[in-house]
């Protein structure tokens, strides 16, 4: 007898099939930049020409008046300080000094240099019109001249002269109780101008 026919094996399972990924598209290389034109190089009156000017429309300050004048009345009132009772009494001795001085001068020393000022003649002086000569001095109580000197001469020396040989001899004068002053010293100033 025949020997048995072996069974055919069963077909082998075909391995499973390996399905390949598409590959992906290449993606597009970016272009390289463009080179960017050299801009061209403006002369300087180019430039200032096609600069902008921008002009500013000035603004006048708005100044408000009432607040001025009352900022100005404010000022004047804080800084004027009211005067203290000692300085109105410094303030009314110096007013008494300068009327006591005037008076003396006027009363006692004018009649004394129009008396003993012996002026020059026209026809001595060196200018047509001489300028005054200033003098000053102190007079005390007693009547006694002190610290006498000129203070401006004249554009004259003939005018200079006389009264510098005046001054010379001024040593007394009446004593300032005789305006009826009680001031210890007086200063006085006195412009000797030519009366000829």
């Amino acid at each position: 007898p025949e020997p048995p026919k072996p069974k055919p094996e069963p077909p082998k399972p075909e391995p499973p099939k390996v399905v390949k990924p598409l590959p992906e598209p290449p993606k597009p290389k970016p272009e390289p930049p463009k080179p960017k034109p050299e801009p061209k190089r403006q002369s300087i009156e180019e430039r200032i020409k096609n600069a902008e000017t921008v002009k500013r429309p000035q603004q006048k300050p708005q100044i408000d008046t009432k607040t001025l004048d009352q900022k100005l009345k404010n000022a004047l009132n804080t800084e004027t300080p009211k005067p203290t009772n000692t300085q109105k009494s410094t303030e009314m001795a110096s007013a008494g000094v300068v009327a006591e001085t005037a008076n003396y001068a006027e009363q006692v020393v004018k009649p004394y240099i129009q008396h003993n000022w012996i002026q020059p003649v026209k026809g001595e002086l060196d200018v047509r019109n001489p300028t005054p000569v200033e003098i000053t001095f102190i007079v005390y109580a007693s009547g006694t001249v002190t610290n006498l000197r000129i203070t401006k001469l004249s554009n004259s020396r003939v005018l200079n002269a006389s009264v510098e040989k005046f001054i010379s001899e001024l040593k007394l004068l009446s004593p300032l109780s005789s305006i009826g002053s009680r001031a210890q010293s007086l200063r006085i100033t006195v412009s000797m101008v030519l009366t000829n």
